[in-house]
């Protein structure tokens, strides 16, 4: 009876992570993203980040100083992803929402917290994410 169950919630887990997620059109880019995370609940006050341009590097986006031109590391939340669409890089947030293209600056990005001295993207403008 215990295996059932088990088996059970590891469908359900299953079917609810598939559910929060949100399909978006292109090809794949690779970013760093943060895993998932358990809280039942999380705040964030946030820390404001220097603007970062957006940049295509291969297979990779990218980040860099809007005014230095130097690399900014960043890792985003989970669920954040980067595509290709019509031949140009686009970076979606976790609800399917496109938070920048290719070549734009992104000025109103937030932080918490940092893995290994890299700062984990909170907030975009008001919208927080876990």
């Amino acid at each position: 009876m215990g295996r059932r169950y088990r088996s059970l919630g590891v469908t359900v887990v299953g079917i609810v992570l598939a559910a929060c997620s949100v399909a978006v059109p292109g090809d794949p880019l690779t970013i760093q993203t943060a895993g998932f995370r358990w809280e039942l609940s999380w705040t964030c006050v946030g820390v404001g980040l220097l603007p970062i341009r957006i940049e295509r590097q291969g297979e990779e986006l990218r980040f860099v100083d809007a005014r230095t031109a130097e690399d900014v590391p960043l890792i985003w939340p989970n669920g954040f992803v980067a595509r290709v669409v019509d031949g140009e890089a686009t970076l979606f947030a976790s609800d399917g929402a496109a938070v920048g293209r290719e070549g734009d600056e992104l000025k109103d990005l937030g932080t918490c917290e940092s893995r290994n001295g890299v700062s984990i993207v909170a907030s975009v403008g008001q919208k927080t994410y876990r």
